[in-house]
């Protein structure tokens, strides 16, 4: 566009390249996309365009696409723009010379926008020129109500009275008009002034100001009753002016007594006579068209308007046959003369240009009446129309005009659908011929279906979509049919038949599916109708399989059908419902329109849901209506709604969904559903909730149980009793929560209350009165709860006397007698045959027959043990005392020990009764029986037992023994084959892990053999192998490497094979690698696991479970750990095995997931991905396959952009740090800008001594690469960074050297070097206490920047000299002592005031120090840098100059060498006479040029710039410093249409005199390159005459 706006000669092609102006004005759609585009610099093609469109003001195309560039620079005016003054400029000189009324609109609201009120003060200060007064009048036109307005008005008004006094007419002129624009000010008082102008000088510009102003009613007024019109009359006739003066009076006609005066003199005649002669007379025109309505037919026939009007229609300009179809227009009341053109205009209807809309429009004011209808129907009008609406079909003005001519044409007062609909359908029957003509038919029917009335049954329509659809595949065609549905069907009030809708549409597919697309919506939209036949249809199912329009259609179809829901809640809308949001997840906004207008729809179509995302969204925004309008709630009603709300309860983790239930449970048959075992696990969940660690999902539940017991139904109450929600109410109770939550403990009461008084059996635990007393005791306040609690105590002893548990009290204190009797008789086995006796071991008696007392004892354990199978929970262990003895007598006995453990298990299964149980029996003691036990059943009991009180602390004691242990892992190894008895001894081992005693132990017993075995056999049971991986993550937590060992050995491979089984299990997968993380910690079982392939199933994991968190960091930490082995060539040989398995590419794959979503465990995610990386690419192999993975990309975007994490950005550094030892990584971290961030998050975390380190030493390897220069070279700041960490870090060896290293290779780039010399200082007071090799880079930095002649002032002012001499003096390396003497040896011969300094501080008596020195190499550079000071110095007395007077300020300068010595001569020379009669130059500032001379004042203490003979420039020659070849700031100047700069002058001929400060004093350019040298070189030797030997410039 900018290319096309510069074209000199080139409309059309400007006009072509505007069109880009649309596209850029819908970019900026947003505030957030509008400043990208203003950052782009989005405002320069939009000036460029205004600029040219100044050239071709009347272009239509061109103004049309420079209105689209108003509109940009207006949305860009909100932001911070830059080049706003210039822009305004553009916008303000487009407005002059263009009159479109849109353009002109346009241009004031962008003005507005552009017009900032610092712009309008600055226009306000300045009102110098006419110019000036011109823009501060356009400002206050944009910005009338600024509060600056009245301010600026008033200073117009003094403007105005000055220049009336110094009779300026210009800027009287422009003041009036500028008070015009701001509508603040009469200006009618001043149309005397301009009617004098207009008698006096009429020029176009006194015009031209006058129509604007006429334009103000007060001002026309006071124009025309001071016989204006007479005084512009004449100057219409004068051709330079007619023009403007046609135009003005233009705008005087619109008042009535104007008119009537301009028809009186003849303007009418005048302008169809210039018409006539000149039909493109744009003036002549206007004036015309603005008498017209004023004029009658007679007196327009007698100016001969006709004969105007037919000239310009027969004109070639397509302008002239525009402006003469608006006159038609316009002269209605001449219809019968101008039917005469007819013809004509209808053969303008057949061109390309802009005519055919006017044109059109002139047959639609001609064709009243039967004679003019019947004209052009004999002339083919219909045809033409129909033809130029298709060439247009987009153009929605010429469709409603040419479609009410054809309505008249064709009988009726339609919209001329019908006409355009026949067509169509017969282009259907010529294709493929006439496909164009189809396309056009359709577009055109599209436009004229949203006219009002235009149409009134939607039949033809829809059959002639079906018919293109029958007749065509053709994409163009399609489209355009779809569109034709598409705005059909946004005609609200009209009935549409949506099944043939949907049909049409689904045949579109997939050549036209976006417009196919929109018309979806549009079906969609009309309601729950069209939702349903688009599902029944297939249109949505479509949908969903297309990549491009397909997500954002769906999008506002679920939106539609949102709105309509009430409408979806039978079967058919649920499906279609259902559909969408499974298509559609995530749409938060819809699914809560959706409940606010039918919440029971999406419960309907929540058990069709097939997605999970879309499930857990639907069950959120019910739960979330149900809280906002319970009144309105869905209510579960099926068994469907209750399954689907428990499955997203289930596996979705949506807990509240139950909640919706309690609306169900307001009626029996509601409860039943609930409560009935339909679903079991709504009661699973109801229960767990009681017990659970909501207390508000618990409060819910206990509300929903005491809903259901409350309706007082019989099968509610068997379904609950049957359930246990009395056990699972009394458990809730007995924790301390629940217990004081009163709401909780009542509704629980009254549920329990409603359950025991139902009539049904209940059976409760044996302490359940004690737990109800419990909560009235909580509570004591609560009548209520005192009263519950009274009642339900004694309905509960009711139930429980002659219940089961008052049976097995009874029988139990019947056991102590039997075992009394059977306590010395044992059962044991024979070593021989291994057959079974009984022995006494009071009497000593054995025997092979069984004894009666032991038979009694054995029977009466088997009654017990189905007994306790019947009221298992009920049973108070207080009164198994008899059961404690029995095991303590014969633990050891199998017979009795089985029956033991039967019993005592079934007392044991709730935890709090085991628990107690634990304080009655010694439990561990059931070990015992089972050393030579083979009954599984027997093993299982006491296992299981076991299992469940072996966390609790007092039974860990007890059970780690030795003996114990072995015994159960012997027993473990004989069962293999049984997964619950192997599953609970491994459980039993894990929870003794907790101890280190019993760790070593297990360790003793080969527990890990064991676990090898279990993961073996069982290797598909997922929770056996989870207890396998617990217990093996304790067994290794005590950091012995010996043991890890052991164990990675023995169960590695079965982990690997388990983490393949059960790969779909995140939370096991994640058990799996914590253990490997646990292995990893002792190299050895490093190369084991990677050996094993744990690698590729880590990989395959990650790549399966993307979205957890935890198990993709556990991921990544493991693999940094597997690839930090502490021995080389281990190292090496796992981070091969790393490699191949594809670790680096799993985490770049992590990495790119994490930077696509940033929260909390992303950012940590990032972390660890950097911490693995960093381990990693510490191998070149793996460096080089991080660089490959682009890693270093990531690296260094996530340091840049998440710059505010602390941890991410450290771990990042630390990565960046070591891959820099790689080159491969160095250049990939060079092109994506790691020095800027390195540098500038040491700036900020300077003082973290592990992040300094990190950050310099990477730093140190990248600015090895010149690139890396730019970085600080763009922001000195980052070497400011480097000199605080050496005077904060100088003590640490290797950061110091990295700090310098980096200093020494950016000092090379002499774009730094000289702000490097700025630092020196702080080199300089760091170096003295630095370490051997730090301090020879110091030293080497110090002596690179010497021999820079610029940085010489900076290195001396900075204490340069000062460190050299303490290097001297101190006990330093003969590297550091011949870096320093040399150094020295430069400064000093540089020039004698560097000489003076070195004096200044003994520095002789330093360098003579070291003359002797045994070093050879040193004591010659001492004798040289002596002999330097005394040919610089000679015999001067030290301190004859002070060491820094003028020092960086009148010092410096490169040409004052040692080796100038005062000349005998003139020491001008052949310079003076040049000097004192003054050289030609340019003299350059602010990007322009001015002819000036250039010479040595008379009293040669300043130089003097010359023009005319005055001075110009005055500069003093002690505050000069130099003069160089080359350009300076001054020489730049702007370029056109742009903000940036571009060199101006000759760059062989420019020169610039620099200051003290090294600033650009003079900017200027010679004619050529040889006049700029001797110039260069006369200046230089006046200045070195003017600073040494100030007393020879007047004499010579």
């Amino acid at each position: 566009a900018v290319v096309a706006c510069q074209a000199p000669r080139g409309d059309d092609a400007f006009a072509r390249a505007a069109a880009a102006f649309p596209c850029l004005a819908a970019l900026c759609a947003t505030s957030e996309l509008t400043a990208s585009v203003a950052a782009r610099n989005g405002a320069k093609p939009c000036v460029a365009a205004l600029t040219r469109v100044t050239d071709c003001p009347a272009h239509r195309r061109a103004v049309r696409g420079c209105t689209e560039a108003l509109r940009v620079l207006g949305r860009l005016g909100r932001t911070d723009l830059r080049g706003r003054a210039s822009a305004l400029d553009a916008v303000f000189a487009a407005m002059d010379v263009v009159e479109d009324a849109a353009f002109q609109a346009q241009a004031v609201r962008t003005a507005s926008k552009l017009a900032t009120d610092a712009l309008a003060r600055k226009a306000m200060q300045k009102l110098a020129s006419v110019d000036a007064i011109k823009k501060l009048g356009r400002v206050l036109e944009c910005r009338t109500d600024a509060p600056w307005a009245a301010e600026a008005v008033d200073i117009l008004t003094k403007t105005l009275r000055r220049a009336l006094h110094e009779e300026d007419h210009a800027k009287a002129r422009a003041c009036v008009v500028a008070l015009h624009r701001s509508r603040k000010h009469a200006t009618e008082d001043y149309a005397g002034m301009f009617l004098d102008e207009l008698r006096r000088h009429p020029t176009r510009d006194v015009i031209r100001d006058t129509a604007t102003l006429v334009s103000n009613e007060a001002f026309r007024a006071a124009l025309i009753s001071s016989d204006g019109v007479n005084v512009l009359l004449p100057l219409a006739r004068d051709a330079a002016l007619a023009d403007a003066a046609e135009r003005c009076l233009a705008v005087v006609a619109a008042h009535p007594r104007g008119a009537a005066d301009l028809l009186k003199g003849g303007a009418a005649r005048h302008a169809c006579a210039r018409l006539a002669e000149d039909p493109t007379s744009g003036g002549s025109s206007l004036l015309l068209g603005a008498l017209a309505p004023h004029a009658s037919a007679e007196q327009l026939r007698k100016a001969g308007a006709a004969r105007a009007v037919r000239a310009g229609l027969l004109d070639d300009d397509d302008e002239a046959r525009e402006r003469a179809c608006g006159l038609v227009k316009e002269m209605t009341h001449l219809r019968s003369d101008l039917l005469a053109s007819a013809p004509r205009l209808v053969k303008l209807l057949g061109n390309d240009e802009e005519s055919p809309r006017a044109a059109a429009r002139a047959v639609d004011a001609l064709c009243a009446g039967d004679d003019a209808v019947q004209l052009f129907v004999d002339l083919d009008t219909a045809h033409n129309m129909l033809g130029a609406m298709r060439r247009w079909p987009d153009d929605d003005e010429l469709a409603r005009t040419c479609a009410g001519v054809l309505a008249r044409l064709s009988g009726g007062d339609g919209s001329g659908l019908s006409e355009v609909l026949a067509s169509a359908a017969t282009q259907c029957d010529r294709l493929p011929e006439a496909l164009d003509d189809l396309v056009a038919d359709l577009t055109l029917a599209g436009h004229l279906v949203l006219l009002p009335g235009a149409v009134d049954d939607a039949g033809p329509v829809l059959d002639v979509v079906a018919l293109v659809l029958v007749r065509t595949t053709n994409g163009n065609a399609l489209d355009a049919a779809m569109t034709l549905l598409a705005r059909l069907l946004q005609v609200r009030d009209l009935p549409v038949d949506a099944a043939a809708a949907a049909r049409s549409i689904k045949g579109a597919f997939p050549r036209a599916i976006a417009r196919a697309a929109a018309a979806a919506v549009a079906l969609g939209r009309r309601g729950a109708g069209g939702i349903r036949e688009l599902h029944r249809q297939g249109v949505t199912e479509g949908l969903k399989r297309d990549a491009r329009v397909g997500a954002a259609t769906l999008s506002y179809l679920l939106d539609a059908a949102a709105a309509d829901a009430s409408a979806l809640a039978d079967e058919t809308g649920a499906e279609a419902f259902a559909e969408l949001l499974d298509a559609v997840p995530g749409r938060a906004g819809a699914l809560a329109k959706a409940a606010d207008t039918c919440a029971q729809a999406l419960l309907e179509a929540l058990p069709l849901l097939q997605d999970d995302a879309a499930a857990g969204q639907v069950v959120d925004a019910l739960v979330t209506h149900a809280v906002a309008a319970p009144q309105a709630q869905a209510v579960p009603c099926r068994v469907e709604h209750v399954a689907a709300l428990c499955r997203a309860r289930e596996k979705l983790g949506k807990d509240d969904a139950l909640s919706l239930h309690q609306a169900t449970l307001a009626t029996a048959d509601g409860g039943k559903l609930c409560f009935g075992g339909y679903v079991p696990a709504f009661n699973d969940f109801v229960k767990g909730d009681l017990r659970g660690a909501s207390s508000m999902r618990a409060r819910n539940a206990c509300e929903m149980v005491a809903r259901g017991a409350g309706l007082g139904d019989a099968d509610v109450n068997q379904a609950l009793i049957e359930g246990r929600f009395p056990h699972a109410l009394l458990d809730a109770l007995k924790m301390p929560e629940r217990l004081n939550d009163e709401a909780f403990a009542q509704n629980a009461l009254y549920a329990l209350r409603c359950l025991l008084e139902g009539g049904q059996t209940v059976d409760v635990a044996f302490d359940a009165a004690r737990v109800v007393r419990a909560v009235a005791a909580a509570h004591p306040q609560n009548t209520y709860i005192g009263e519950t609690a009274r009642a339900v105590s004694t309905l509960i002893e009711e139930a429980q006397a002659g219940g089961p548990g008052a049976r097995v009290a009874a029988r139990l204190a019947a056991l102590k007698a039997i075992h009394a009797a059977a306590a010395d008789w044992t059962c044991a086995l024979s070593d021989e045959g291994g057959d079974p006796y009984y022995y006494n071991g009071a009497t000593k008696q054995s025997a092979w027959a069984q004894p009666a007392e032991h038979a009694a004892l054995v029977a009466e354990l088997d009654d017990l043990g189905d007994l306790m199978e019947l009221c298992a929970g009920q049973v108070d262990p207080a009164n198994c005392g008899a059961l404690a003895a029995c095991l303590s007598t014969h633990a050891r006995d199998a017979v009795v020990s089985s029956r033991l453990a039967k019993v005592l298990e079934a007392v044991g299964r709730d935890d709090a009764v085991a628990d107690l149980l634990c304080d009655v029996c010694g439990l561990e003691h059931l070990i015992l029986g089972l050393e030579k036990a083979s009954a599984p059943d027997h093993v299982l009991h006491v296992v299981a037992l076991l299992d469940r009180v072996a966390s609790l602390e007092k039974m860990r004691a007890r059970l780690g023994t030795k003996q114990y242990i072995t015994i159960l892992n012997q027993v473990c190894l004989d069962h293999m084959g049984r997964g619950p008895i192997v599953e609970h001894v491994i459980s039993i081992f894990g929870k003794l892990c907790t101890e280190e005693g019993a760790v070593a132990i297990q360790m003793e017993a080969n527990v890990p053999y064991t676990l090898k075995w279990a993961l073996q056999t069982h290797s598909a049971a997922k929770r056996l192998c989870e207890k396998c991986v617990l217990n093996a993550s304790r067994l290794v937590a005590g950091n012995d490497d010996a043991r890890t060992g052991y164990v990675c050995e023995q169960v590695t491979p079965e982990l690997v094979a388990s983490l393949e089984t059960h790969n779909g299990d995140a939370d096991f997968v994640v058990a799996v690698l914590k253990c490997f993380g646990a292995f990893s910690l002792h190299d050895p079982s490093i190369l084991a696991m990677v050996s094993h392939g744990v690698t590729e199933k880590v990989v395959s994991a990650t790549e399966r479970h993307g979205d957890h968190a935890q198990l993709l960091r556990t991921a990544v930490e493991l693999f940094g750990n597997l690839g930090a082995a502490e021995d080389d060539d281990l190292d090496a040989r796992c981070t091969a095995l790393l490699l191949e398995g594809g670790a680096v590419d799993a985490i770049g794959s992590i990495l790119d997931s994490c930077r696509a979503r940033i929260d909390g465990d992303a950012l940590a995610l990032i972390g660890a991905c950097f911490d693995a990386l960093y381990n990693l690419a510490n191998d070149t192999n793996a460096a080089a396959a991080v660089v490959e993975g682009g890693l270093c990309e990531a690296c260094v975007h996530c340091a840049r952009v998440y710059d505010a994490c602390d941890a991410l950005v450290v771990q990042g550094v630390k990565l960046i740090g070591v891959l820099t030892y790689d080159s491969n990584a160095v250049q990939r971290l060079s092109r994506c800008g790691a020095a800027a961030v390195l540098a500038d998050a040491l700036r900020s975390r300077a003082d973290d001594h592990d992040f300094v380190y990190d950050a310099i030493l990477g730093l140190a390897n990248l600015v090895t690469l010149d690139e890396n220069a730019a970085a600080f070279r763009h922001d000195t700041k980052r070497l400011d960074a480097l000199g605080d960490v050496l005077e904060a870090h100088g003590d640490d060896e290797d950061i110091a050297t990295f700090a310098l290293k980096a200093l020494v290779r950016l000092a090379a780039d002499d774009g730094i070097s000289k702000a490097i010399a700025e630092l020196v200082g702080k080199v300089a007071r760091a170096a003295p206490d630095l370490a051997e090799k730090p301090q020879t880079l110091a030293f080497e930095l110090i002596a690179h920047l010497a021999y820079v002649p610029e940085n010489r002032v900076a290195l001396v002012a900075q204490g340069g000299v000062r460190a050299l001499l303490l290097a001297l003096e101190g006990p330093s390396t003969a590297s550091v002592l011949e870096r320093a003497l040399k150094t020295l040896d430069v400064l000093v011969a540089a020039d004698v005031e560097y000489a003076s300094v070195v004096l200044e501080l003994n520095g002789r008596a330093a360098v003579e120090r070291h003359v002797h020195e045994t070093t050879r190499s040193v004591a010659d550079m001492a004798r040289r840098a002596l002999e330097t000071i005394d040919a610089v110095v000679g015999h001067q007395p030290r301190g004859q100059r002070a060491a820094l007077r003028g020092l960086g300020m009148a010092s410096g300068n490169n040409s004052r060498r040692a080796s100038d010595v005062e000349p005998a001569g003139d020491p001008l020379g052949r310079y003076r006479a040049m000097l004192v009669a003054g050289s030609p130059f340019k003299e350059w500032a602010a990007g322009k040029s001015s002819a000036r001379k250039i010479a040595l004042a008379g009293d040669f203490t300043s130089l003097v710039t010359l023009s005319g003979g005055k001075v110009k420039t005055r500069l003093a020659l002690n505050s000069l410093l130099r003069c160089d070849l080359g350009r300076g700031a001054a020489h730049a100047k702007k370029k056109m249409l742009s903000s940036t700069k571009v060199p101006g002058g000759k760059a062989d001929a420019c020169f610039v005199i620099k200051g003290l400060a090294e600033n650009d004093v003079l900017c200027g350019e010679c004619n050529s390159r040889a006049d700029a040298v001797a110039l260069k070189d006369a200046l230089n030797a006046l200045l070195r005459c003017a600073a040494r030997w100030p007393h020879r410039l007047a004499s010579g």
